[in-house]
């Protein structure tokens, strides 16, 4: 630093400083990890470097008079702008952890940003009045636990307050106004922190996880895939007999070590939570020698974690829960080596649910994938040349060349290429410039050919070329007749809600899938859709509960996530189809065509699945409590005896061809 100092002169400001203070930590927290040293040892100089700097800057402590001063002037410029500036900061939050939105749903944010104003402005105006505001901060940090505030969360809100506040102040924002704010959020959260009943040391407003299932930051080996898996399916066949018992500790472990998780669960049924946690494991651990399928399992996963209100930062609270709950429950045969394995494994699985999250950006950009792709091309054509075609002098090779950009085949990409801009045009340039150009091109080509032709006789004539604007005008409106159309549609199965038998509902939701329209999220609760063909209709996320479906054609639809609990299915074709993570329970699907389908943590208690085809299904993870599936076709199908030991089985051909006595 001394010598950076020394040699930068006038360039060396507290912003260069801070800067090359917060990289020799990073790279000595590495080289300690290296050594077996302890993080804490880490002392770069006396200066406080607490967890809670929002940059990890050693930020110097401003007197306690100059910061109440700084805070109290700067909030002022503030204060006249005070509804917008409440407004910014959600904006700014959302912008910046758009993960935490869905923890708004439910809220009227004019209320929730009218709140925030008036915290601040209780806060700035009794700095002056340490004790009474202590109070008040404490009692406000025990009432955010019920609303489910995690101590994870505050970083989150100290960054977005930090970035609003840089934002209204403008030229008025500087390294002394950001100290005294950060110091003043600092005490604040501390506060908030002992009311709420967290340790001190637990504050970070820039939290990054120490947790061992850190996705780069792993201190464990990477054990060999193979063994890995062999390792976690083992140990998880000890723990199978006691399945209920392990999801109802694991959430006991988590909310002891982490209370303020609870109100989270507040409205949750944590019965049913327990079985959805039980079936995922059992759906990743049966899945772990097919990674492709699981991958795009555990992405959707993440991505509807996003809708639930979870954040990553409580990624690492779960894995850990589950490790203790693990070690729990294996006993002796908890050792070093079935740890590495399950961390390593969890590891993976939260990286797919980040990527399916949107929280890792796995796309590689444009200009390097190019730029490997030409040189990919440039090799593989000078691997194919022959030894006379590489002894060939530069002249030769130019002749040929371009003799061969004239090809048959380039020219028909190049036509191909014209033909689709001028499609594109078409689609894409207004009525009046479509008609001016059709005038013209009639009337050019009038005056090209010869009158006496049959062509010429045809279009020589005012007649032919209004017919002509015509047909070509009712070609441009085509995609808005098909709107127009889809608005009709929806507005028939909007208007039909509540209405039990709807024609009109049932052709309409038919006619929108022929045309290949999402139908997702679909509201048709009770309605009577007997004999529909709905084959590759893109249904999930939809509402069809207490349904009629009988004999429907359902091939290939991608039912996932949706809801068909109590829905009159027999006798339908449900084959090929996405039912993933589907609520079935009570349906009757007796005698239906399950054959391959993905019926992946499908909730399928006391379903009626006598009879039905399941030939090759996957039902990894799916709860058959009391599920009737007496003289069905199990026969291939992925599913293991553990997860059958609760349905009934009578005269079912069981997945290795057997038949069930």
């Amino acid at each position: 630093m001394t010598t950076l100092e020394q040699y930068l002169g006038d360039n060396w400001n507290i912003e260069v400083k801070n800067a090359w203070v917060f990289a020799y930590e990073q790279i000595v927290e590495l080289m300690f990890e290296g050594a077996g040293y302890s993080p804490t040892e880490i002392s770069i100089s006396p200066q406080s470097t607490s967890e809670i700097s929002l940059d990890k800057t050693p930020v110097s402590k401003p007197s306690s008079q100059l910061s109440v001063e700084i805070i109290e002037n700067s909030f002022e410029k503030i204060k006249p702008y005070g509804a917008e500036f409440a407004a910014s900061f959600y904006e700014n939050l959302f912008l910046a952890y758009p993960e935490a939105q869905p923890l708004f749903a439910q809220t009227e944010m004019s209320k929730q940003q009218q709140k925030l104003l008036n915290s601040l402005v209780l806060v700035v105006e009794n700095l002056r009045h340490p004790e009474a505001l202590a109070e008040v901060l404490k009692s406000l940090g025990a009432r955010h636990v019920n609303y489910g505030a995690l101590k994870q969360h505050y970083p989150l809100v100290g960054e977005a307050l930090l970035t609003t506040l840089e934002q209204y102040l403008g030229d008025n924002w500087n390294i002394e106004v950001k100290n005294a704010w950060v110091f003043a959020y600092e005490q604040i959260v501390e506060l908030m922190f002992e009311g709420a009943g967290y340790s001190p040391t637990e504050i970070s407003i820039s939290p990054q996880s120490t947790s061992e299932i850190s996705l780069d930051k792993t201190p464990v080996s990477k054990p060999s895939s193979q063994l890995s898996v062999e390792i976690i399916e083992n140990s998880f066949e000890k723990i199978k007999p006691y399945g209920a018992e392990f999801a109802a500790s694991f959430y006991e472990n988590l909310f002891l070590a982490y209370p303020e998780a609870q109100p989270l669960f507040a409205q949750t049924e944590m019965s049913k939570q327990q079985q959805k946690l039980l079936n995922s494991l059992v759906l990743v651990v049966e899945n772990l020698r097919h990674p492709e399928a699981l991958a795009e399992v555990l992405k959707s996963l993440g991505a509807r974690h996003v809708n639930y209100g979870a954040l990553k930062q409580h990624y690492p609270l779960v894995g850990e829960t589950l490790l203790t709950t693990l070690e729990q429950y294996l006993g002796d045969d908890w050792n070093l080596e079935v740890s590495k394995a399950w961390v390593y494994a969890i590891g993976q699985i939260t990286r797919l649910m980040f990527e399916g999250a949107g929280y890792i950006n796995t796309t590689k950009p444009a200009a390097e994938t190019a730029k490997k792709t030409q040189s990919e091309s440039q090799e593989k054509s000078v691997s194919n040349e022959t030894p006379k075609q590489k002894a060939r002098p530069p002249v030769q090779q130019v002749k040929q060349q371009t003799k061969n950009e004239y090809s048959q085949a380039e020219a028909t990409v190049k036509l191909q290429k014209l033909l689709a801009k001028i499609v594109n045009l078409f689609w894409g340039s207004p009525k009046w410039l479509v008609v001016i150009i059709v005038v013209i091109l009639t009337v050019t080509i009038i005056n090209i050919v010869d009158e006496d032709s049959f062509l010429g006789k045809t279009l020589d004539s005012i007649d032919a070329i209004s017919v002509i604007v015509v047909v070509v005008l009712f070609i441009k409106e085509t995609p808005d007749r098909k709107k127009q159309f889809h608005y009709q549609a929806w507005s028939i199965i909007d208007a039909a809600k509540g209405i039990k038998d709807s024609q009109a509902r049932f052709m309409a939701i038919q006619d929108l899938n022929e045309d290949n329209i999402s139908l997702r999220s679909l509201e048709a609760p009770g309605a009577y859709l007997a004999n529909i063909n709905l084959k590759n209709a893109h249904l999930n996320e939809a509402n069809l509960s207490k349904a009629n479906l009988e004999n429907s054609n359902l091939k290939r639809a991608n039912l996932s996530y949706a809801n068909l609990s109590l829905d009159k299915l027999p006798n339908s074709n449900l084959s090929y189809a996405n039912l993933s993570f589907t609520n079935l329970t009570n349906a009757n699907l007796s005698n239906s065509k399950l054959n391959y389908a993905n019926l992946v943590c499908a909730d399928l208690s006391n379903t009626n699945l006598s009879g039905a085809n399941l030939t090759g299904a996957n039902l990894s993870g799916a709860n058959l409590k009391e599920t009737y599936l007496v003289g069905a076709n199990l026969k291939d199908a992925k599913v293991s005896v553990y997860e059958l030991y609760n349905a009934y089985l009578k005269d079912a051909i069981m997945p290795d061809s057997s038949k069930h006595e």
